[in-house]
């Protein structure tokens, strides 16, 4: 029994991460034809909720360092977008947005005609499930300590800034102020074990992304760099990054495929052993995983099953492979 529950909480772990990021990137491909990136618009809409917010309380509600969220500061300063308006006390910050700012926050919303994955999801999850859902991510937020960020969410929601309601009913606006708990919550839970499970990988000598790089190649060996690129949500670029970095650390395999100039894929042994280290020596070690097993296994299973529904609506159709194969490696290096 306990390796069942086990495996159902690597798959929560997994099947919640692929679901942020397939949301994420749909709607960071929307806005960025308003020259915005998604971490810009998301300190727009922070500033908007909490005028004069300090940068380190910035910095909680969006799961970023302090350094980058002075990057975006900065750069949304250039733009013209927010300013610091004076205070007694010149070395605190007052953050504000300015007109241009207000108006970019009404550009940028998501309209039914959007491209954005969460819209996929539109009335196809019953209000019980995702109920179950909000409930069960605000368990686990709250003890990892991020009891602010359901206040961030409801003004989000109140205000009205992810969506033009005007282009949807009552009825679907509600659910989808619902479908916004959910992916803020998804988010706040995935960036969050992200950063306990990044410093844990020193032990093994592995960036997080190298470690997703790994156990994509796990699931689909032979695939190339451009389906990684694909299959991680990264630039093509980054993507090469990764696969030369570890195959100068042996854990990687290339060989040439059959067609012309393509390089496939393969984990070798090393990196085999490295990705069953980190299953049972690290990820089973982070706490918000292990607050999941309050659930009964029963629960545990209905709760995935909700999240494998919505990752097949959003178009995650291999999401099952990844997460069998990837676990695979306990069993092949116990």
């Amino acid at each position: 029994m306990e390796n069942k529950i086990n495996f159902e909480l690597y798959s929560f772990y997994n099947l919640a991460r692929y679901l942020f990021l397939k949301l994420e990137y749909t709607h960071n491909l929307d806005i960025e034809e308003h020259g915005l990136t998604l971490p810009q618009l998301r300190v727009l809409w922070i500033l908007k909720c909490f005028p004069g917010i300090s940068q380190e309380n910035i910095s909680k509600i969006g799961c970023w360092s302090p350094p980058t969220v002075s990057s975006i500061i900065k750069l949304l300063m250039q733009k013209g977008y927010i300013y610091n308006e004076e205070t007694i006390n010149k070395k605190t910050y007052n953050l504000k947005l300015t007109t241009l700012g207000e108006n970019k926050l009404s550009d940028v919303k998501i309209t039914r005609t959007s491209s954005a994955a969460i819209l996929k999801l539109l009335n196809q999850i019953s209000y019980d499930d995702i109920n179950l859902l909000v409930k069960t991510l605000k368990k686990l937020i709250i003890s990892g300590e991020n009891n602010y960020v359901p206040e961030y969410i409801d003004k989000l929601n109140q205000y009205e800034l992810k969506f033009d309601f005007n282009e949807f009913n009552f009825s679907d606006s509600n659910y989808i102020k619902t479908l916004t708990t959910v992916y803020n919550l998804l988010r706040i839970f995935v960036l969050t074990v992200e950063r306990k499970h990044s410093n844990m990988l020193a032990n093994v000598g592995l960036t997080y992304p190298q470690l997703r790089a790994l156990n994509i190649i796990k699931a689909f060996p032979g695939i190339n760099s451009a389906e990684l690129s694909t299959l991680g949500f990264w630039s093509r670029s980054t993507a090469n990054l990764i696969v030369n970095n570890l195959h100068k650390k042996g854990f990687l395999l290339k060989e040439r495929g059959n067609i012309k100039n393509s390089i496939n894929l393969f984990v070798t042994s090393t990196g085999e052993s490295i990705l069953s280290y980190d299953i049972k020596n690290n990820l089973r070690n982070i706490d918000m995983l292990n607050t999941l097993k309050a659930n009964t296994y029963e629960n545990l299973v209905y709760i995935n099953s909700i999240l494998y529904k919505m990752n097949l609506l959003v178009g995650n159709d291999i999401i099952d492979i990844f997460i069998n194969k990837t676990y695979e490696s306990i069993n092949n290096n116990p």
